[in-house]
């Protein structure tokens, strides 16, 4: 699946980003830093669990993975949202926002996947899960991860003023 509306790099409102089960050699940061010739790689199994807090809430409309090695590449991904105490048995069993399986050619090509945009409107975090990778091997590496959508607008409730009619 890929999107064929305009959307925006949200990778710039990244205020804080987490990953459990990363090598501490190949940190998250690697995935979210463009141009680098690293990579985020998971360290005792293939399991990778991102948590990403944005400066502002946003609209999801779409991720981006890229893979280093198709047998390494993410291949089944739930994605939460404002769950950002999740652990690694909540993101198993519960219900994920969205579920989908990454086709080889995503992965490679470097294709937006595209997200239910009704079901990501007022995200302040996204949680992504990564179960397993293509190639069943025990390590999992992500060389790049971005996210696409916009921001959305604050309001504070104070500015706002009742018409008068």
């Amino acid at each position: 699946m890929t999107t064929s509306q305009k959307f925006e790099d949200l990778t710039g409102l990244v205020m804080s980003k987490a990953c459990l089960n990363q090598e501490s050699n190949y940190p998250i940061d690697n995935a979210l830093q463009a141009g680098t010739e690293s990579w985020l790689q998971s360290d005792a199994d293939e399991q990778l669990l991102i948590n990403v807090e944005f400066q502002q809430p946003v609209k999801l409309a779409a991720l981006n993975f890229q893979g280093t090695d198709l047998d390494t590449a993410p291949k089944n991904i739930k994605v939460f949202i404002n769950r950002p105490n999740i652990g690694f048995e909540e993101a198993e069993d519960d219900d994920s926002t969205q579920s989908f399986e990454l086709p080889e050619e995503v992965v490679t090509s470097n294709a937006k996947t595209e997200l239910k945009f009704v079901k990501f409107q007022r995200v302040n975090t996204v949680q992504v899960f990564i179960s397993n990778n293509h190639g069943d091997s025990e390590i999992t590496k992500l060389k790049g991860l971005q996210f696409f959508g916009t921001p959305t607008e604050n309001s504070v409730l104070s500015d706002w003023k009742p018409k008068k009619g």
